[in-house]
């Protein structure tokens, strides 16, 4: 299913969401939680994000960290169909289309191992020297060199995968600041979207980079300028995902960051319903809500008809991902971590 969050009656590209909700709450389960007795309380809330995110908030896509991919899998896939509405949801649910599969690229072997069905794939990637030490404890070319590439040669060698790559503080960072140099990140970006890896079975290419806003703070200025840099480096608009803080929303209905993303043609941004960030020493992403309300705004102020169905739609969105919230804050897990951790 394939969603416009943005009506075409007021922007150029329709805004494509790719729901990040898993990403944040695996980030914020304690350690193990996968061997204990919890593992099916996490999937199923993580299928009932999942399923939210597609019928209530209009995902285009799913980030499902290969962790969670376990839990799904070993929770539902030994029920018999029809047992109940989540076995039956998970049952007809276009999960090889639907899901993007997050995985370090040490985890890629396991991926193939376990999920071969599974042909969409998000790796990380640093975006330069500093975030590369600070966040993946390598230098720059050794990251590249040592860990991303062998997983890309390993996708290769074992079919046709499309991968994407998230570029980690690529917008701004912890500890590079608000204004991460954009030629830099540009030149790292148009170098990953260029190669077309060969393999034994296929290929595997990068048809993405997620371009991260790591801490708020970015203005619309710096996002024009880091995206015409992009494009002066011969990179695709439709090529270029955002990946924004959720700190940075302002008015819902006057939001400028948002607005310079429709009008640069940005076609596509990571969001999440879940009140907490995808990676350490980042901030919380952008609410999927936030852009539903946001369209609302925009259609409203460039003369488009909102019509009953989208405010209905919007305020579906709105109080789904409020429920979502409520219940994370009020989830027994995260209350019990020193528990097994």
């Amino acid at each position: 299913m394939t969603t416009s969050v943005i009506p075409a009656v007021g922007a150029g590209v329709p805004l494509r969401v790719l729901d990040c909700s898993l990403g944040a709450m695996a980030h914020a389960l304690p350690r193990r939680w996968l061997t204990s007795d919890s593992c099916q309380s996490v999937a199923r809330f993580a299928l009932d994000i999942i399923t939210g995110g597609i019928i209530m908030a209009g995902a285009t896509e799913t980030l499902v960290p290969l962790s969670l991919v376990d839990a799904l899998h070993n929770t539902y896939d030994d029920n018999t169909p029809g047992e109940g509405p989540q076995n039956e949801m998970w049952g007809s649910m276009e999960k090889y289309r639907q899901f993007i599969i997050f995985a370090a690229p040490r985890d890629v072997p396991k991926l193939i191992r376990r999920f071969p069905q599974y042909k969409k794939v998000c790796l990380c990637a640093p975006s330069g020297p500093l975030a590369s030490r600070m966040l993946f404890g390598k230098y720059f070319e050794e990251f590249y060199a040592e860990e991303l590439n062998p997983a890309l040669y390993t996708l290769a060698d074992a079919g046709d995968y499309k991968c994407t790559v998230w570029l980690r503080s690529s917008l701004t960072c912890r500890y590079e600041g608000l204004y991460v140099p954009p030629i830099r990140v540009a030149e790292t970006a148009a170098r990953l979207l260029s190669c077309e890896v060969p393999g034994a079975s296929g290929s595997c290419s990068c048809e993405r980079v997620v371009l991260e806003e790591g801490v708020c703070g970015l203005t619309p200025r710096w996002l024009e300028t880091a995206i015409k840099t992009a494009s002066s480096c011969g990179i695709p608009i439709n090529s270029i995902m955002l990946a924004l803080c959720r700190g940075s929303v302002g008015s819902q209905s006057e939001n400028y960051l948002l607005s310079k993303v429709i009008t640069m043609g940005i076609g596509s941004v990571a969001a999440s319903s879940v009140p907490a960030p995808v990676f350490p020493e980042t901030d919380e992403l952008l609410g999927i809500d936030d852009i539903h309300t946001f369209s609302l705004g925009w259609n409203d102020a460039y003369g488009g008809r909102v019509s009953a169905e989208e405010l209905e739609s919007t305020d579906d969105c709105v109080e789904y991902c409020a429920a979502v919230r409520e219940r994370w804050l009020r989830w027994p897990l995260l209350t019990r971590s020193e528990e097994i951790s």
